[in-house]
Parts: C-alpha cells; sequence; structure tokens
C-alpha cells in the first residue's frame, strides 16, 4: 500500500494530495502495461502468440481458438488496494469447465482412464477411443512475449517515475 507521511514545511499545496497521485500514477501505468499485452480483449501479441490447434484432417480451428480469443488484463487493487498489479488472463475453459492454459503453458502428464476401460473424446465430429493420451510438453508462450516486450514495459516504468519525480519537484 502506498501511504506517505510529510511534513510540507512550508512548500505549499503541491504535497497535499500526493498519495492520490500516486495511486493514480501507477494505476495509468499499470494499464499501459496490459495494454502493451493485451490492447483490447483477444487482441495484441499474447493473443498471437497463443498456439492454436488444428485438426490436421479436416484443416479446422480446435480449442486454441477460445484461449486466444478469451486474453485479457485487469488492475487488481488498483486505487484502494495494497498491492497494486496488472493480471493479465486467458480465461477459456473446457466442455468440463476446466481452464486449460494451464496445461497448454505447462504442459501435462499422460492421461489414463479411472473409472473406465477407455477414454473417449471427440475431434472434428468423430468419436475417439483410447487407453492412453500422451503427456504435452510445456509451450511457455507467454514467457517469451514478456521477454519481446520487455523493453516497452521498462520504458513504461521509467516513464511512471518521471512523472512522480516532475510532481515532486513541482514542475508539474
Amino acid at each position: 500500500m502506498i501511504n506517505l507521511e510529510y511534513d510540507d514545511h512550508g512548500l505549499g499545496d503541491r504535497f497535499k494530495d500526493i498519495d492520490n497521485r500516486l495511486k493514480i500514477g501507477i494505476n495509468d501505468g499499470l494499464r499501459a502495461i496490459g495494454k502493451t499485452f493485451v490492447p483490447s480483449k483477444g487482441t495484441g501479441p499474447l493473443a498471437d502468440a497463443t498456439p492454436v490447434g488444428r485438426d490436421s484432417q479436416k484443416g479446422v480451428t480446435r480449442t486454441g481458438d477460445r484461449l486466444k480469443t478469451s486474453t485479457i488484463f485487469q488492475v487488481l487493487d488498483g486505487l484502494s488496494g495494497p498491492n497494486p498489479r496488472v493480471e493479465i488472463r486467458q480465461g477459456a475453459r473446457s466442455m468440463k469447465g476446466v481452464f486449460y492454459g494451464h496445461f497448454v503453458r505447462e504442459g501435462r502428464g499422460p492421461v489414463r482412464p479411472v473409472r473406465a476401460k477407455v477414454l473417449r473424446f471427440k475431434i472434428g465430429g468423430q468419436w475417439i477411443f483410447t487407453q492412453f493420451v500422451k503427456a504435452t510438453k510445456p509451450n511457455p508462450y507467454h514467457k517469451r512475449v514478456l521477454e519481446k516486450e520487455q523493453s516497452a514495459v521498462d520504458r513504461i516504468v521509467e516513464r511512471m517515475g518521471e512523472k512522480v519525480t516532475t510532481y515532486l519537484a513541482g514542475t508539474a
């Protein structure tokens, strides 16, 4: 939480609303960082880098498209909370309600049936029955996007610092 105490020592009203100015500046900076990755829902560098699986037989886009279009950002604890931060989410869910983006980014182990003899799922209108599905490798596309956009984030943070410094110096 941003909580500053000060004695103005005759400097006037410039420091009267410093808490609010700093909070607003941080909130604006976090929004700018979010828009760097997600300018609007389902767009931007992160959405562009999200893998989209294709059914090789049908040439049809599978569930990755939902993951891509569900990309959003949100500023949490913006002006009122102790830990302002920006959170970028990909909230696509499977038919059973599972957020599956985590499994795309982090991979998963092999899948075997638990209360049945076979696994059953539908791909491209065709039912598939199998006793085993291989593990998937992690795809850290989100980390690659962060590395690529790091200089833009650094510039935003520098501008945030410049605004605070300018305000405290009394030139704004």
